[in-house]
């Protein structure tokens, strides 16, 4: 699974960060401020992923069903 999941980043080259400590996240007009321990960054949007790959865990956030890709339940 880490050797599909690298070669998935590498491929379309995303900017995955990890082991990065997340501070803050604020709207900052049509977009979001990511505050790190590693840098700041502006984003449309943030994913934070945890589970396994048969049993995600899904958050319960404000506004995740109308974020851009929909509710990631169906």
């Amino acid at each position: 699974m880490v050797d599909y999941l690298t070669d998935h980043e590498k491929r379309y080259v995303l900017p995955v960060q990890h082991g990065t400590r997340m501070r803050a996240v604020r709207h900052d007009g049509e977009r979001l401020l990511v505050e790190t321990g590693s840098g700041t960054w502006l984003t449309r949007a943030v994913i934070s992923a945890t589970g396994t790959w048969t049993r995600p865990f899904l958050l319960a956030v404000p506004g995740r069903s109308t974020s851009p890709g929909g509710d990631c339940t169906q």
